[in-house]
């Protein structure tokens, strides 16, 4: 996961507005290298903007390398070079989302949730932790959050009891650092 680019926040926009339900999202030959994918035929390409650099040549004042001021020739008037320089710029690439493309599976990031029993260890984390911890349904998918004006924890009830603990200690951390 970790060798996919993190765009920029107006390259996300661009990526948004024009393929919303993207997920991963990478340049052709970054997923047939890095990857083993091949992009699907037909698929439209998503334009994002990639900074580049091109070489300007400019006219510039010669310095003393000693002095660092302007050199001068025999009639007074300052001496000049051409100087290449490399100005910044963007060009318009082309890259394509994860559900564009087959191949090699792509490793995830997931979490899976915990199984098992921790005889009493919720029980203690209660007893020792300074806010009140209760076991609650919350919607949304979280399996728990630390409400830092009402000064309680809330965890999802009915999950595991090794889930229900690791997210207990999760959650008293945040209290602890939010306190």
């Amino acid at each position: 996961m970790s060798r996919f680019h993190d765009y920029s926040l107006n390259n996300t926009l661009l990526i948004a507005f024009q393929k919303p339900d993207a997920t991963l999202v990478a340049g052709y030959t970054t997923w047939k290298n890095q990857f083993g994918r091949q992009v699907q035929k037909g698929q439209k390409a998503i334009r994002i903007l990639a900074p580049t650099q091109y070489k300007q040549k400019i006219e510039r004042e010669k310095l003393d390398p000693i002095t660092h001021l302007p050199m001068k020739d025999k009639d007074g008037k300052p001496v000049t070079e051409t100087q290449e320089v490399l100005r910044p710029a963007f060009k318009v690439v082309s890259v394509f989302d994860v559900s564009q493309t087959e191949g090699r599976e792509i490793p995830t990031l997931g979490v899976d949730e915990l199984s098992g029993e921790v005889r009493d260890f919720f029980e203690a984390l209660k007893r020792v932790c300074p806010v009140p911890i209760e076991l609650t349904e919350i919607e949304g998918g979280a399996k728990g959050y630390f409400h830092l004006q009402e000064n309680r924890i809330a965890i999802q009830k009915d999950m595991s009891q090794l889930q229900t603990a690791k997210t207990a200690v999760h959650e008293m951390a945040h209290q602890k650092l939010h306190s």
